[in-house]
């Protein structure tokens, strides 16, 4: 798990999240016929989707601040990550999404139940435990949900706004009107992968 989180390096710059009160997630279970063996194999898969999908956009994302320098980069994650995320759907036969309950992008909204996983993890984290994904397999289709956690990088555009640069807020406010993906600090759950595919 530590080795996705660290794959995750810079998540938090590609997508966006939205305030809500949320209850305490009970994850839902998994069907009768599900096996361990199953939900293993599926956690396996879910997290290989994610972390290619990640390696994908870090690759890009880093490109783009090396080439101009951070502001360049919430433009390229503007135009350029729900392409090459619709890219490894494709890949994967999946269908791939980042959301947050705190999303700068629309798109990236998370569902009633998935604001209850992400509720979930956060209480995960504020325990000190380790999040683990959540895996449900039901009708030949499976679920696969795991974090994505804040770090130093990702507050460039996600810190605290005394924090960020002037221009990169600038930038934010005429990109995302409605953001409200700023304001964390480190190892805080930005969101999380939400990945659905066939058995």
């Amino acid at each position: 798990m530590k080795n996705f989180l660290l794959i995750c390096l810079f998540s938090a710059l590609l997508f966006s999240c939205r305030e809500k009160e949320t209850t305490n997630p009970e994850p839902e279970p998994a069907a009768e016929n599900t096996t361990e063996f199953n939900k293993e194999d599926v956690a396996e898969k879910g997290m290989k989707y994610a972390q290619t999908t990640q390696q994908l956009l870090a690759q890009n994302l880093l490109k783009a601040i090396g080439d101009k320098g951070t502001l360049h980069a919430v433009e390229f994650c503007n135009v350029e990550a729900m392409p090459l995320t619709r890219k490894m759907e494709e890949e994967h036969n999946a269908y791939i999404r980042r959301v947050s309950d705190r999303n700068r992008n629309e798109k990236n909204e998370a569902s009633e139940q998935e604001l209850d996983y992400i509720e979930h993890f956060k209480e995960q984290i504020a325990t000190g435990k380790d999040p683990e994904p959540i895996v449900i397999t039901e009708n030949g289709r499976s679920r696969f949900y795991a974090t994505i956690l804040t770090n130093k990088m990702c507050l460039q555009c996600h810190g605290k706004p005394e924090q960020m640069k002037p221009e990169v807020i600038k930038k934010l406010q005429d990109l995302y009107p409605n953001d409200k993906a700023i304001g964390y600090s480190e190892n805080e759950v930005r969101g999380m992968w939400s990945i659905e595919f066939e058995e």
